[in-house]
């Protein structure tokens, strides 16, 4: 980290400052014309978090406590329906919240990761990034789950030998634990980091288990918790959700497309558990069977992944039609398209081209890409919509801000 970094100049602060505005305002004019009306999985959110805020239990009835999807984000929307009561404002303030933090932790860590200029650019390609803009006014986890992960990552980096190193560590694995509530997939990120501390050596080999091991250990304690309510209602050990087997299922199971994908009917009287397990085993034969064309049905979901973003337009929806007609969806379906297809160009290309000016290992040690790579490689094997890959985004931004920094700037090196 440079001391640039360290001690951001005012000029530096008040173009952040002027960001933020920025993004707060096109906010503004998208809350003024969209009303929340949640649906799919969003009305899902909404159901889990009302029945929370009214009765205390997590599940899609009031009388029927499950586990099927992570309990994160229902709860979020939960007590800001508790404190502000279940109207659009309670919705909309956690989900400014989230989008603040996503924007200031993006340029913290693109001054650690990269330097001052690059974290700027990634902060306003987050800002107008039109998917971000649309879920101000969804009930969803991705904002939720990106603030989580970032600030897990910037305590991950502050977490240094000599440096409150216990302090930053035991910080990071609260906010890991956090993320993991949001999303599971968090649960391995520590993991993923450490190996990448032991390929390219930037940390003690003593910190960088010591650091894993708090945080895995943090993990464990706060999840414990959801766990024992878990196995009181299911008679069994559940660490957070019992949806994996499904999602399993739904991208491996002949005639799978490797999308969201109906449950079968069979499966319709069983319980949670039994059903995870009944599932996963159907999807575990199949791969068994054809490994072959698992790998290769994998290698699809990679681009399937990535083949649009017009999640944020499709929850949505009705609101849009409401204002801006038909015509109005298709053309912002397109433009938020677009935007996606051009911040996945720009990630490729800083890639390619850092690499090939002699910066490879700044670009390869440098936590975004190797957590692109770790997310889509989880979605890839399980299920895939565009919408898993909206974790990505803030990584994105910052890979694509420092290809930008380092061709329009001209800033040598591309990396600090």
């Amino acid at each position: 980290m440079t001391n640039a970094a360290q001690h951001p100049s005012r000029s530096d602060t008040k173009s952040f400052l002027i960001i933020m505005a920025l993004a707060l305002v096109v906010r503004a004019v998208w809350i003024a014309l969209i009303e929340v009306n949640p649906v799919s999985d969003s009305q899902a959110y909404d159901i889990f978090a009302r029945n929370m805020a009214l009765h205390g239990v997590f599940g899609f009835k009031p009388d029927e406590p499950g586990a099927y999807w992570a309990v994160g984000a229902p709860a979020i929307y939960a007590a800001s329906y508790i404190v502000f009561g279940i109207n659009n404002f309670a919705v909309i303030f956690v989900n400014m919240i989230s989008t603040g933090l996503i924007l200031w932790l993006i340029y913290l860590l693109g001054k650690l990761y990269f330097n001052t200029t690059t974290a700027l650019i990634a902060t306003l390609i987050f800002a107008l990034w039109p998917v971000a803009i649309q879920f101000t006014t969804a009930i969803a986890s991705e904002l939720h789950f990106m603030a989580a992960m970032l600030a897990a990552l910037l305590f991950w980096a502050k977490a240094k030998p000599g440096q409150n190193f216990v302090l930053n560590t035991v910080i990071c694995g609260i906010l890991f634990a956090a993320a993991t509530y949001i999303r599971p997939v968090a649960q391995l990120i520590p993991v993923v980091l450490v190996i990448l501390g032991l390929i390219y050596r930037d940390s003690p080999l003593w910190g960088l288990f010591a650091k894993l091991s708090i945080v895995l250990v943090a993990i464990f304690l706060l999840i414990q918790p959801w766990s024992a309510r878990n196995e009181r209602v299911f008679g069994v050990p559940v660490s957070i959700s019992t949806n994996f087997g499904p999602n399993l299922w739904m991208g491996n199971h002949p005639g799978t497309e490797g999308g969201y994908t109906p449950l079968p009917e069979w499966t319709h009287e069983m319980g949670e558990i039994e059903r995870s397990e009944a599932l996963e085993q159907v999807a575990v034969d199949y791969i068994k069977a054809e490994p072959v064309a698992f790998v290769t049905r994998t290698l699809r979901k990679v681009v399937l992944l990535h083949n649009r973003e017009t999640i944020g337009v499709a929850w949505n929806s009705s609101e849009i039609k409401r204002v801006f007609g038909d015509l109005g969806e298709t053309l912002m379906k397109v433009i938020a398209s677009l935007y996606w297809f051009a911040a996945l160009g720009l990630t490729i290309a800083a890639v390619i081209y850092i690499s090939w000016q002699g910066n490879a290992r700044y670009v390869l040690s440098a936590p975004p890409f190797i957590l692109i790579l770790y997310l889509v490689a989880v979605h890839a094997v399980i299920v895939v919509e565009d919408r898993y890959h909206l974790p990505q985004i803030p990584l994105m931004a910052l890979l694509a801000a420092a290809f930008l920094n380092a061709t329009f700037f001209k800033s040598k090196p591309a990396i600090d």
